[in-house]
């Protein structure tokens, strides 16, 4: 079976076409890879801030906790040391549950 020039022509444009469509969900493939890859660095960045968070929040415990232990130790009053760090420990939380629910995203 022959082939004509004008069959050739339709062959080799088509073929071009295929190759443009190629190239395009590359290029579309390759822009996709590189938001993925922006979405994990700033996923990465949230996990990087909340471990953060949650370090300052239990050195904030062992600070308050060492306090307290100073206080009793200097004789104070149990019952008011008591009542004093009962409030402090409900802001502590107050603090914990703030940054939980309102941190922004980035």
């Amino acid at each position: 079976m022959a082939v004509n020039n004008q069959q050739l022509n339709y062959i080799y444009q088509e073929l071009r076409e295929i190759k443009t469509a190629q190239l395009s969900g590359n290029r579309l493939l390759e822009r996709i890879y590189r938001k993925e890859l922006s979405n994990m660095a700033k996923i990465d960045d949230v996990l990087t801030d909340v471990a953060e968070e949650k370090t300052l929040i239990d050195g904030l415990g062992a600070f308050i906790q060492g306090l307290k232990d100073q206080l009793i130790a200097d004789g104070l009053d149990q019952a008011k040391v008591d009542a004093a760090f009962a409030a402090v420990e409900a802001n502590k939380a107050e603090l914990a549950a703030a940054l939980a629910a309102n941190v922004p995203a980035p």
